[in-house]
């Protein structure tokens, strides 16, 4: 069964044929940095055959894949198992020019037939008309067919301006060699027509489109002003939070108060977030695995030693955590007359994301600004009023928030909760649905002339129309919201070939609109208020600058949630059966995300995300006081079985558990009298990382061994191993 399946795709593939492939099978490895889809283990590529190679013996094909970011990348050769074909090639004994001369001559005779019924359905002449004779019988059909029409022709930039009632006919040699670009594929239909009406707005097929998109590069390095002075990671991570700290410290110590519990000072309170975003590099399962015995193969260092805590201690802090403190109905769950559980869970997070919002707006972002959602991961017995459930994410149950990012350094510029239905109906714009959501989020930037990217879920000729009034342009995807939108139309008017587009125009309340449709695969049509129609050279001509602005923009807060959610994961690190927990876990590892992001784009030299936490947890927890008479106690037992009786302590004699980890700034070389700057030190083990600990037990005033951090805790264990088994560092 294998080999007649292989057979037969194989004489299905040719050069010039159109092929599909997994991501996985194009590229081994990288996916996601290479693509930027946070789905791209699950994408499917296509591509055009370019030649056959031979490699090993075998026939391989060298594949043009219509993906932007695999333009400059280099792909492997591809085996005929591994692809699929879409359009099979033209035959090949056929040349070239056979097959244009073969086209054109169909074209002719289709042109002729069509010419015929047009003469024959024509009404006779009425008394205010003549007739006027022409001797060349195809000139006077071009301009019959508005071709040669010189009062429809912009003179400086030779295209074809259309009205409204006017219907466009290329010319055969523009078609011809448009249908031979495509790959010999089936050409647009004959005679389509020029124009429809879609709730009484008129569209109108152009074949160039001229306008210009807003650049993306119209703004400083992409960061705030305010930032740029800026050197260290945790400099980002505290502009980026502004007073959300400083709230959540004063709602935290009134509920502690409450309880009966001792206080927060700020630096403790710091040390406790920097404890849980260790928590995101240490891998643990649980927060209490954390604060284990180091003894343990997966423990590198004690979180109570580093951060100066007890696991107790941060427990009480995380169930008082809030920014608003709790009332007695919240905190009992009381259900009386006039309680409203809605508006009550709104208050308790708004100060926090108004805050949020706040600092954001010290940003100078880009041209190009993309709106999407977010999720904030919740399961709970019942639906709380503002919980949200999208079957098609991969956590469904939580809490919504959209959010307004740039498209070029990656940061998010304004957020907003979802509250539930009744209480999102009193918001600005909400009469507009959809489009509220687009206005309110883009208010900050109303007439800047900034492009906006949304996807099908805010992508609408009303939200066009309402931003453009507002000084702001919009592009988006368009898919159920059809009003007053050509969606069919411009389907049946898409050529078959791969990369084949059609585009009409409209005027909405006196301001231009673009209906744009490209065909990769299923059909992708697109609504616009600026740019043009243009093919990007990219040697084949397979997609649009409208098309290339808008993949280019429409994932960054996908990509941003992947960041947040699959590599800093502190919704996994931290579990809690607290709704408001929840929201503000997300809302401060948004802010590391951001923090990373920009500290990214201002430092050439870039370090993985995991990297970037371990250090901003080492310098949160900085103000670590010493180590506790208990902890003390601990330590010195464990030593104290391990001590060498030699006179020079060979360390190589002791115990894996009298070896553990601190902070670079705490050995006596690099005492810097509370100076925050960063040290670093190549790792003794993996000699590749620069390390931000060194091991206590084998390091003495002159000698330093530093060791990587609980991010890398592979490395701090092959050194309690290679120490066990009495060999040199």
């Amino acid at each position: 069964m294998t080999r007649k399946r292989s057979s037969a795709v194989k004489k299905r593939i040719g050069i010039g044929s159109v092929v599909e492939a997994s991501a996985k099978a194009v590229l081994e490895s990288d996916l996601y940095t290479i693509l930027q889809d946070p789905q791209a283990h699950t994408l499917q590529l296509q591509g055009i055959v370019q030649r056959s190679v031979t490699v090993n013996n075998r026939k391989r094909w060298v594949i043009r894949w219509f993906h932007e970011r695999l333009e400059d990348v280099p792909t492997k050769p591809m085996t005929t198992h591994s692809l699929t074909p879409i359009f099979t090639r033209v035959p090949l004994e056929t040349s070239l020019r056979q097959r244009q001369e073969q086209r054109q001559e169909q074209r002719q005779e289709q042109r002729q037939e069509q010419r015929q019924e047009q003469r024959q359905e024509q009404p006779e002449p009425g008394p205010g008309r003549e007739d006027v004779p022409c001797d060349d019988g195809d000139a006077c059909d071009d301009v019959e067919d508005g071709i040669e029409n010189d009062e429809h022709r912009d003179e400086g930039r030779g295209e074809v301006l259309l009205e409204p009632g006017h219907s466009q006919q290329g010319h055969p040699r523009e078609e011809a060699s448009q249908h031979d670009r495509h790959g010999g594929a089936t050409p647009h239909p004959p005679n389509p027509p020029a124009t429809t009406t879609v709730d009484g707005v008129t569209w109108t097929i152009q074949s160039a489109v001229m306008g210009e998109l807003p650049r993306a590069n119209g703004f400083v390095c992409g960061l705030p002003s305010w930032f740029l002075s800026k050197n260290e990671g945790h400099q980002y991570f505290r502009e980026s939070t502004g007073d959300m700290l400083q709230l959540m410290l004063e709602g935290t110590n009134e509920n502690l108060r409450q309880r009966k519990k001792r206080l927060l000072s700020f630096d403790e309170f710091m040390r406790v977030i920097g404890s849980l975003l260790a928590c995101c590099c240490s891998g643990q399962s649980s927060l209490r695995r954390n604060w284990s015995a180091p003894a343990r193969s997966f423990m590198t260092f004690s979180f109570e030693e580093a951060f100066g805590l007890s696991y107790t201690r941060v427990a009480d802090v995380l169930a008082s955590l809030a920014c608003v403190p709790d009332s007695e109905d919240v905190v009992h769950h009381r259900r009386h007359d006039g309680f409203d559980e809605a508006r009550e869970m709104a208050a308790r997070v708004r100060p926090l994301v108004d805050e949020f919002n706040r600092v954001r707006k010290r940003h100078v972002p880009s041209k190009r600004l993309t709106i999407d959602e977010s999720m904030s991961a919740f399961e709970s017995k019942e639906l709380l009023p503002m919980a949200t459930i999208h079957t098609r994410k991969p956590k469904p149950q939580g809490f919504e928030l959209k959010a307004i990012a740039c498209v070029e350094s990656g940061v998010l510029l304004k957020v907003e909760v979802q509250e539930g239905k009744r209480l999102m109906q009193e918001k600005d714009y909400a009469a507009l649905g959809a489009t509220g959501w687009v206005l309110r989020l883009g208010e900050q930037y109303f007439n800047t002339e900034r492009l906006i990217i949304g996807d099908s879920a805010f992508a609408s000729v009303q939200t066009a129309v309402e931003a453009r009034k507002r000084g702001l342009h919009f592009l988006g995807n368009v898919k159920t919201a059809t009003s007053r939108f050509p969606h069919t139309w411009l389907k049946q008017h898409v050529p078959s070939a791969i990369g084949s587009t059609v585009t009409a125009t409209a005027t909405v309340d006196g301001h231009g609109l673009i209906a744009h449709a490209w065909r990769s695969g299923n059909i992708f049509t697109l609504i616009s208020t600026a740019g043009n129609n243009a093919e990007v050279d990219d040697g084949e001509g397979r997609m649009s600058t409208l098309i290339r602005a808008y993949k280019a923009g429409a994932n960054v807060v996908d990509v941003h949630n992947q960041i947040r959610q699959g590599t800093i994961a502190l919704e996994r690190a931290y579990k809690t059966k607290s709704w408001l927990r929840r929201v503000i876990a997300t809302l401060v590892s948004m802010c590391a995300t951001d923090a990373y992001l920009l500290w990214n784009r201002s430092n050439p030299q870039h370090i993985p995300v995991l990297d970037f936490i371990g250090e901003l947890a080492d310098v949160l927890g900085k103000t670590a006081p010493p180590p506790s008479p208990r902890t003390e106690r601990r330590l010195s037992l464990r030593s104290a079985s391990s001590v060498d009786d030699d006179e020079d302590h060979n360390p190589a004699k002791t115990a894996k558990t009298s070896h553990w980890s601190r902070n670079l700034r705490d050995h006596p070389h690099y005492n810097l009298s509370g100076e925050t700057k960063v040290v670093r030190r190549r790792c003794s083990m993996c000699k590749v990382h620069k390390a931000s600990y060194y091991c206590v037990q084998c390091s003495t005033p002159d000698r330093i061994v530093a060791i990587c951090g609980p991010h890398r805790p592979l490395c701090m264990k092959q050194h309690i191993d290679r120490w066990d088994t009495s060999e040199s560092p």
